[in-house]
């Protein structure tokens, strides 16, 4: 990836630490700087992911847009504990280890919009579990990005897409 150069103002306490940082480790200010940037904006996560094959590309690149400022992603800690649990299940576990797991969950919860958890909404799921997403979605006027057959079968209804017809839509903007 090209680099390019930049000025940062920063607090003298910050660039001490970047400097104690890079003595401790070999590494000079601009990659401290750079590691530091990147595991706070979930960067390093997506690509140890995606270099393990733990995400597909349409996951891979609707993250990345949202990482980017192209989107919200808005989310409850309803829906983060139902994430961190969906996690935990040994299906993903072989594909995500427990560690980026957990770091991916505490990006969402840093960088995502979160709401309240919503009470009863209008709309009604097949799978009574999906009911909140429904009314997160109705309250904050969201779309609801799924793969979740269940919702997929409201789309005519309501706005409810798949993360590539989301991603398409995203593009054609």
């Amino acid at each position: 990836m090209a680099k390019v150069r930049t000025t940062l103002t920063i607090d003298e306490d910050v660039l001490q630490a970047v400097k104690v940082r890079g003595a401790r480790t070999g590494k000079d200010d601009s990659q401290v700087i750079e590691e530091a940037l990147r595991r706070e904006l979930g960067l390093d996560l997506l690509e140890r992911l995606w270099q393990r094959k733990g995400i597909g590309e349409d996951e891979a690149l609707a993250i990345g847009r949202w990482l980017g400022g192209e989107s919200d992603l808005v989310g409850s800690e309803a829906l983060l504990t139902e994430f961190e649990r969906a996690l935990a299940c040994p299906k993903l576990r072989r594909r995500i280890p427990a560690g980026d797991a957990a770091e991916f969950v505490w990006l969402l919860g840093r960088a995502a919009v979160l709401a309240p958890d919503p009470d009863a909404g209008a709309y009604r799921s097949a799978d009574p579990g999906d009911d909140y997403l429904l009314a997160l979605a109705e309250r904050e006027r969201a779309t609801l990005v799924s793969g979740d057959r269940h919702l997929l079968d409201l789309a005519d209804d309501l706005p409810i897409q798949t993360a590539r017809s989301f991603l398409d839509q995203l593009a054609g903007e």
